[in-house]
């Protein structure tokens, strides 16, 4: 039995189904009827996600947690008058 890779739209989405052209609104489920390379592309283009248990296995370059955020910059210096 062949897992089903699931994934959702991160971004509005325009792709090819057949000879029509279906828009994917963000946070919709990429349909079934995508290849698995169409999808493949899609999240490596950063336009959808994977969901679930996909999402845990990700590739170990990726980074696990986002980087702390830089120090903030010094207030100016007062004007003078």
């Amino acid at each position: 039995m062949t897992k089903k890779h699931s994934a959702i739209a991160l971004i509005a989405t325009a792709v090819m189904l057949g000879d029509q052209r279906v828009i994917i609104q963000p946070g919709q489920p990429l349909p079934d009827e995508l290849s698995p390379a169409q999808r493949d592309e899609l999240i490596a283009s950063k336009a959808a996600r994977t969901t679930g248990d996909e999402a845990a296995a990700a590739p170990a370059d990726a980074p696990a947690e986002a980087p702390a955020p830089a120090e903030p910059a010094p207030a100016p210096a007062a004007r003078k008058k």
